[in-house]
């Protein structure tokens, strides 16, 4: 168990791979929303980096691992890249992302319910719009989508290019659409923000950490029971 507050993709990892409790960690970089990538080094096995593709790849590994990346992603999968570092991480110091060299590419997938159309449908008849705002890849989120029957999976939009928060462009978007990947915690909590500037009422619905601002801020948060604590 190497990470001292595993999330659920550490967990996903520890319980695929196995705990490797003969690694000495001698630093470590946490993941963050911010970031998306996490990095350790261990005594006697260098540095190592995981992260989202998108930040943790530079132009020099572009070409046949991207779409190696992209193709996974339209299936519905999580990626993440492994990689390599000579760079030493230290406990407490925030680095930029050194340079690196991927060996792996990791998958995850999520399952999605068997009643799930049903639920969406449900929410449908009842005027209810459903919308899905996530932090992992909006391609991925938007195929994900299209497994548990959302109508407007394919519209999924990138909210790296969506308009500065609070903008008339920005509710806009929000308003227009259905799939939002690659959310930060505050595009969260601004997109509840915008929904009920424009008389909406929001619920939320969210499992971790990033999800708080948002759910503090809607008119109905439910969180889940086995999500992740806020303090």
């Amino acid at each position: 168990q190497l990470d001292p507050d595993p999330n659920a993709t550490s967990r996903a990892l520890n319980n695929h791979f196995g705990e490797a409790t003969t690694w000495a960690v001698t630093g470590r970089v946490p993941f963050s929303s911010g970031r998306k990538w996490s990095g350790m080094t261990f005594a006697e096995h260098g540095s190592w980096v995981l992260g989202a593709p998108e930040n943790v790849l530079t132009s020099a590994y572009t070409g046949g691992l991207q779409e190696q990346v992209e193709t996974h992603a339209a299936q519905g999968q999580r990626v993440l890249v492994l990689a390599t570092t000579a760079a030493t991480f230290a406990d407490g110091i925030e680095p930029a992302l050194p340079v690196v060299h991927p060996v792996a590419l990791v998958l995850l997938e999520d399952i999605v319910r068997a009643d799930a159309p049903a639920t969406l449908q449900y929410f449908a008849d009842q005027g209810v719009i459903v919308k899905v705002i996530s932090g992992d890849n909006n391609v991925t989120v938007g195929a994900v989508a299209r497994r548990a029957g959302l109508a407007g999976w394919e519209d999924n939009v990138n909210a790296t290019t969506l308009p500065p928060d609070g903008s008339e462009a920005f509710a806009d978007a929000i308003e227009s659409g259905t799939v939002f990947g690659r959310v930060t915690p505050h595009q969260k909590r601004a997109m509840v923000q915008a929904l009920q500037a424009r008389g909406h009422t929001v619920a939320m619905t969210g499992d971790g950490v990033n999800d708080v601002l948002a759910l503090k801020d809607s008119d109905c948060g439910v969180a889940m029971a086995s999500g992740s604590e806020a303090t």
